[in-house]
Parts: structure tokens; sequence; C-alpha cells
């Protein structure tokens, strides 16, 4: 499970599975447009319009199929990598927004 929060000196925090919490906090960065691009990405491959998807943001490294989301870091040795399934990670993205909208 993943929480988020705003912390005293208002920056976006995560918590949860390390590699996923820091993905959230390297790469969507309480952002909801950048939050939106996975959200619509991760959808895409869920329905079938896409077969995958792969992007390289400012510390991961993503990879989005229908057996599941990979994330990788791109620094630190040695390279650590998560694994979730495609709903698992689909729905990271919704409690995200969940919290996001809380907050406006």
């Amino acid at each position: 499970m993943i929480r988020f929060e705003i912390d005293q000196a208002g920056v976006f925090r995560a918590t949860g599975e390390p590699l996923l919490a820091q993905f959230f906090m390297d790469e969507i960065q309480g952002d909801p447009d950048r939050l939106a691009l996975y959200e619509d990405k991760a959808a895409a491959v869920a329905g079938g319009k896409s077969a995958n998807w792969r992007a390289t943001g400012n510390a991961h490294r993503v990879e989005l199929t229908l057996a599941g989301a990979t994330i990788e870091a791109l620094h630190g040795t040695p390279p650590q990598r998560a694994r979730l399934s495609l709903a698992e990670f689909r729905q990271s993205l919704a409690a995200c927004r969940e919290f996001l909208a809380q907050e406006s």
C-alpha cells in the first residue's frame, strides 16, 4: 500500500514500497499533469490500445505491458527494480489522483 502526503515544507511525499514511493516523488512530483500521462498510458495498455509503453524519467525507467509494470531506478548500485501487476500500478496511480484531488 502506498500513502501520500504534503510535508511541512510543502513537498509531495510518498511512503510504502520504497522504489514505487521514490518513483512517485521523483517522476510524478505531485503534478496532476505528470500523473495523467501515466494514467493515460496505463489505460491504453490495459485496454489493448497499446501493446506496451516505455518511458525514461528523471530517475526511473518505466515499462508497461499487459503482464505488468516494471519500474527501474536509473541510479544506484546494485540497480533496483520493482515489478507490479498492471492493475496494482493503476491502483497506485488512482490513489495518488485521489490524494491530489483532496489537496486541491
